[in-house]
């Protein structure tokens, strides 16, 4: 049912005659096959339509109604309604009373009140006489019809009655939420067909008691455009702009337009019909990014992935997954779909470079989000809900939230002390990512390197439907991460207009430089290698360096060929890994190779080396494997965990 609809079918049945607008209020609507703004889809919706008169009301304008003569009218009305004297400027005190404070929120809340009781059936003498000396011509045919007398719409609603409760806040606000608490559930207004609409962006933004129903004020949201809106906005567009979009069709600027809204729409034409240009793909995706950017006050970016596969150097397990996965969103096998993946593991190999590939084999963008809190009363909840309508909106994508554990730890392992704010975000984060109704069309994908901080009612299956490891290279592992990383570099050289040169022979040279891509710790500190005493093959101080560490020394090497004016040179590279030094912390890194191996919740990701390792995290390995009996068949595992010693591995 569409928002107008709903409304309309409230009021008229009585259900309902306050209502609290929200989310796309600040959009152009598609209203009789034009484009027009909301106050004039509301000047055309029943029974707003019919009421006599119809105030809007800001801080900004004041009390404004929607034409002149409809102002002239009611001051009329009111100048008979309440005792006034004419002025020597012709205007009576009541009119002269009503335009000094019409921007006044008391002021307005006073007359408002009064007003909207006032019904055409009144038999009150005042009420009568006013009604007599404002509509001379037809008063008796409006008393006998059932048309609403007074409909008001107050803007920016937040602005008056911002969020918190009637035990906070200033005594003005305070008085303004009563006060409109009471039209609510004020019989004489319901009975008088009036009608109050609140109009704010951000539900979150108002009054707690005003977004409650029982209390009389049905909240209505105005959606984001879906596809078919999107298509339907272009379709007009294009009517009065032909070729706007060259060869596209409106099906297709309607997918890749996805997150837009009809007032962006509309700019972008704008300004391309004036500079007698042609709208790209290029051309939306930047508008769209801007915008959606500037919306989400930063919680929200958009990338648009650049690489696929070739960007992975090893990780081929992982390249399968993604692969299947890309294949099941591609065909629209929602049921095949996970509902959220993990990727867990220590820094630098290759979480979120993955999470991009597999955006980039579904023809999907890339969704950030970024930290939601903020000191502002109100702000925090606002910040999530808006997000997430958003990201729904955006859809299909896949949306990655890098370094999670940060934002929801673990319930009872830090006190937030934020009256419960971290605790409704929370459960509004819970409540989407298990919403089986978005399987397949929206793909959450958790990075983190300390898993073990997550609360765990983010980690169930129904949530996280695969949880992959990512654990460090072996040197067989990392010599085709020097290809990898090159096809990386001329791919973003490309895509910049800039120019990337290297003279490597790949094949030949990666087995040697992932050779010289190790560095030595010895358990407490990291240690110059001494070429020429270093044994490979028995030296247990080795620890191989990940795959952004290897780019460091790539992306150093090629700084090096740049300042003599070279070309990327295979000496370049080498000089760049001998002086290398790794900075990262051991312990730490080691701590998130144990929860990765810990929260993989399939044993058939984690790679044959390390199953063994994972079983003894899990507390399931037995060391003692002469009397085990078969009773699963995952290869490569230990087959039983039937006799355990007391005490091994709790």
């Amino acid at each position: 049912m569409l928002w107008t609809e709903n409304l309309t079918e409230r009021r008229m049945s009585g259900a309902a005659h306050m209502f609290t607008l929200h989310l796309g209020v600040t959009d152009r609507f598609v209203f009789n096959g034009e484009l027009v703004e909301l106050k004039d889809v509301l000047l055309q919706t029943e029974p707003l339509s019919s009421s006599t008169f119809f105030a809007f009301f800001n801080r900004g304008t004041g009390i404004q109604f929607t034409t002149k003569e409809m102002e002239a009218q009611f001051l009329i009305f009111l100048s008979a309604l309440k005792p006034s004297v004419m002025l020597s400027n012709g205007k009576s005190t009541t009119e002269a009373e009503f335009l000094r404070h019409r921007r006044e929120v008391e002021h307005m809340l006073g007359l408002f009140s009064e007003m909207l009781e006032i019904a055409w059936t009144d038999n009150d003498t005042p009420v009568l006489a006013a009604f007599k000396k404002a509509f001379p011509n037809d008063f008796e045919k409006r008393q006998k019809s059932d048309t609403p007398f007074f409909s008001v719409a107050l803007e920016y609603e937040a602005s008056i009655s911002p969020h918190g409760s009637l035990s906070c806040g200033c005594a003005p606000d305070r008085d303004a939420i009563v006060t409109l608490l009471t039209w609510g559930v004020n019989k004489k207004i319901a009975d008088a067909h009036n009608t109050v609409l609140l109009i704010t962006e951000h539900l979150d933004n108002v009054a707690e008691e005003l977004a409650v129903e029982t209390n009389g004020i049905v909240p209505i949201e105005i959606p984001f455009l879906s596809r078919s809106d999107r298509e339907e906005t272009v379709t007009l567009l294009v009517r009065d702009n032909r070729g706007v979009f060259g060869e596209h069709s409106s099906e297709v600027i309607g997918r890749i337009s996805a997150g837009m809204t009809r007032r962006s729409l509309s700019s972008m034409v704008a300004l391309s019909r004036y500079r007698k240009t042609v709208v790209t793909e290029r051309d939306i995706f930047s508008i769209k990014k801007k915008h959606l950017e500037e919306q989400g006050r930063g919680m929200i970016t958009i990338q648009k992935p650049i690489w696929g596969p070739d960007a992975i150097g090893g990780l081929d397990d992982k390249k399968d997954i993604l692969q299947w996965v890309a294949s099941a969103m591609t065909s629209g096998d929602r049921s095949a779909i996970p509902q959220g993946i993990g990727f867990f593991g220590g820094p630098g190999l290759g979480k979120t470079v993955c999470a991009q590939v597999l955006a980039y084999m579904t023809s999907l963008e890339v969704i950030t989000l970024q930290d939601m809190m903020s000191m502002f009363v109100g702000e925090s909840e606002r910040n999530t809900t808006y997000t997430l309508k958003k990201v729904v909106s955006y859809g299909p994508a896949v949306v990655v939230m890098d370094e999670f554990d940060t934002a929801f730890q673990r319930r009872g392992s830090v006190y937030y002390g934020d009256a419960g704010v971290s605790a409704r975000q929370m459960q509004k984060f819970l409540d989407i990512m298990s919403d089986t109704d978005l399987r397949g069309y929206i793909l959450w994908i958790i990075l983190s390197n300390r898993p073990q901080d997550i609360d765990d009612a983010f980690l169930r299956p129904g949530r996280l439907d695969l949880v992959l490891p990512f654990l460090p290279p072996s040197t067989k592992e990392q010599i085709p991460i020097l290809g990898a990383i090159l096809h990386k570099l001329k791919r973003q050289t490309e895509v910049n207009d800039e120019i990337f040169r290297h003279e490597v022979d790949i094949a030949a040279y990666a087995p040697n430089f992932a050779e010289l891509c190790h560095g030595h710790h010895d358990g407490v500190h990291w240690i110059p290698c001494d070429p020429v005493v270093h044994h490979r093959d028995n030296d247990t101080s080795i620890q191989r360096l990940t795959g952004a560490e290897m780019e460091c020394i790539i992306t150093n090497g090629n700084r090096d060929a740049k300042r003599k004016r070279e070309p990327l040179l295979e000496c370049h590279l080498t000089a760049a890994a001998r002086c290398f030094k790794p900075t990262r912390d051991m312990a730490a890194f080691n701590r998130a190779t144990e929860a990765a191996l810990r929260y993989c919740n399939d044993v058939r990701y984690i790679p044959e080396t390390w199953r063994e390792e994972a079983w003894k995290i899990s507390g399931k390995y037995v060391d003692d494997t002469s009397n085990m009996q078969i009773s699963m068949s995952l290869p490569g595992t230990p087959e039983t965990v039937e006799k355990k010693r007391p005490g091994q591995y709790l």
